[in-house]
């Protein structure tokens, strides 16, 4: 798949987790979007994951917020009176 999507691999070694010490690959300057929202990160895969994790920078460069209790992501208004993080 990575291959596919034109990832270019920056390295991989041991990468410590809240679940332990696991295997990673890292990838370069990946570029997301969602609309007009967009950014270019570095990527971490974990190799012995089967599951894609979204980090917080890249959420909230792209407008998103976790909703925790429904377990789905929020898209949020873009405006200055808006915030990232709520209260829950």
């Amino acid at each position: 798949m990575r291959n596919q999507l034109g990832l270019v691999q920056g390295g991989e070694g041991q990468v410590e987790t809240a679940a332990g010490v696991q295997q990673g690959r890292i990838f370069r300057d990946v570029e997301l979007s969602r609309g007009e929202c967009q950014g270019t990160f570095d990527c971490l895969e974990l190799t012995e994951v089967p599951y894609a994790l979204l980090g917080v920078t890249p959420m909230e460069v792209l407008g998103l917020e976790p909703d925790l209790k429904n377990r789905k992501l929020r898209v949020l208004p873009m405006n200055p009176e808006q915030t990232y993080l709520s209260i829950l």
